[in-house]
């Protein structure tokens, strides 16, 4: 990718969230981490004082403004309608040609994290609400084809992660998948490039080999509960019913798997097993390739489920909390046909505390549009 030499590296937040949640493993030394966390520079009322005391302008008229409006009402957020158009912004660099991955941060509400997918560096790159590519963060290895991203506590410590979906394989070769799991730094709320020396320490960075029941797949999304604990693989496919697997997180095998791992005894953790778990006819127009799930992703109390395939965004709305056994039962919303100016969308997000969509498209010759379908009161 010609522009990611210009991305500013991020440090990690190593620190865990101000909300009282604690890691599944405590023994922080499994993970080689040091003795004492790192203590976060600023806490996320810190991070967002910029965006909650100086608006940008009086009409509410930007992303921005849409969301820390949400974030100052304070009450359960989600929509019952949304927005026919989306307000859009464009990237102000090129550094997500092919976009194939999308999650709103768990730490700040103006911060959107993305990525490329096959062909391009292993790299994680944050994005503000109104188009300013802020950095990025490297994977401490090669991925194969990064398709997807979610945000949730981390498995293995204390805090939040990126969780990374190396899982694309349309050709159908891969004996195993992959799923990177790394912890989300702080991103500053404000518009300058964050500059500062990358110790992304490839200990913190969880590297989890995966196995598919019933053989290779071509999958494109993903989703993770927002406890961390389970993830749901969406296959790709152009006709017929289409495969959903699932990842149960043993903690203590997984414990197990990396005590082995860091001590040398084994090449790698032991793959978990993504065993299938249901199948439904994908939403979407039946033209070629126009029913291709794309990107996925859970709202975080688990009751509805965003799917984006080639020709819209469809969302399900689950009879429980991740009930996404029922998929086959309920007929999706349709947010957005298309939208027209995305012409390749394979990323998609809930924005912070499920209010409204985020999406974004490839674009290999200029930097694209970054829609927002708001909730229509």
């Amino acid at each position: 990718m010609a522009s990611t030499g210009c991305h500013a590296p991020i440090q990690p937040d190593d620190s865990p969230r101000d909300t009282g949640e604690r890691s599944l493993l405590t023994d922080m030394s499994l993970i080689g981490q040091p003795d004492q966390l790192i203590e976060r520079t600023a806490d996320v009322t810190d991070l967002l004082s910029d965006g909650l005391d100086q608006r940008l302008d009086d009409d509410m008229s930007t992303p921005s403004d849409m969301v820390l409006e949400d974030v100052d009402s304070g009450a359960p957020l989600g929509c019952e309608t949304y927005a026919s158009f989306p307000r859009s912004v464009t990237l102000d660099e090129h550094a997500l040609p092919e976009a194939s991955g999308l999650t709103i941060s768990g730490i700040n509400p103006l911060i959107l994290w993305s990525h490329n997918d096959s062909g391009s560096m292993s790299e994680v790159i944050a994005v503000h609400v109104e188009g300013t590519v802020l950095g990025s963060i490297l994977l401490p290895d090669i991925a194969e084809d990064l398709e997807d991203i979610d945000e949730a506590p981390c498995p293995h410590r204390a805090g939040r992660c990126l969780w990374v979906g190396d899982i694309g394989d349309n050709t159908l070769r891969r004996q195993r998948l992959r799923l990177w799991i790394t912890p989300e730094p702080s991103v500053d709320s404000s518009f300058d490039i964050v500059r500062v020396t990358n110790d992304h320490i490839p200990a913190h960075t969880l590297s989890i080999p995966l196995v598919l029941e019933g053989g290779s797949a071509d999958i494109e999304a993903l989703a993770v509960d927002h406890l961390g604990r389970r993830v749901w693989l969406f296959e790709k496919r152009e006709e017929g019913r289409v495969q959903v697997w699932l990842i149960d997180f043993n903690v203590e095998r997984i414990s197990e798997g990396l005590e082995a791992w860091l001590s040398g005894a084994v090449s790698e953790p032991e793959p978990l097993s993504a065993r299938k778990f249901t199948s439904f006819e994908a939403p979407g127009v039946a033209i070629p390739y126009g029913r291709m799930i794309t990107s996925a992703d859970l709202s975080p109390d688990g009751t509805r489920l965003l799917i984006r395939v080639y020709t819209g965004i469809y969302e399900y709305r689950l009879s429980e909390p991740y009930g996404l056994s029922d998929l086959d039962e309920l007929t999706p919303i349709r947010i957005a046909l298309g939208p027209l100016n995305e012409p390749q969308g394979e990323a998609l997000s809930y924005g912070w505390r499920g209010e409204g969509v985020w999406s974004i498209s490839e674009s290999l010759d200029v930097a694209q549009p970054l829609n927002y379908f708001e909730c229509q009161d």
